[in-house]
């Protein structure tokens, strides 16, 4: 009878650690999924600061280069009135 008792401990300590290794395992991918959706959720938010900031500056060059236009019209026109 002892036998068959540490014939079936054996037995539940096997499932157990078989139960174990499966709920680290499954623990691991909750883990890895969770890490990755971080830093996709990261990676989006910094996607749209810089694509802000990029529309940013696009606007403050297309301003420049009007006024670089407006200031060689003048500067055309200055030419111009001092030749006369």
């Amino acid at each position: 009878m002892s036998l068959k008792k540490e014939s079936e401990w054996k037995k539940y300590i096997s499932i157990i650690k078989d139960a174990v290794f499966v709920i680290g395992i499954l623990i691991s991918c909750v883990g890895w999924y969770h890490s990755e959706t971080v830093k996709s959720t990261q990676r989006d938010i910094q996607i749209q600061i810089l694509t802000k900031e990029l529309n940013d500056n696009t606007k403050q060059l297309e301003k420049i280069n009007d006024i670089l236009s407006d200031q060689k019209t003048l500067n055309g026109e200055m030419i111009e009135y001092m030749k006369r």
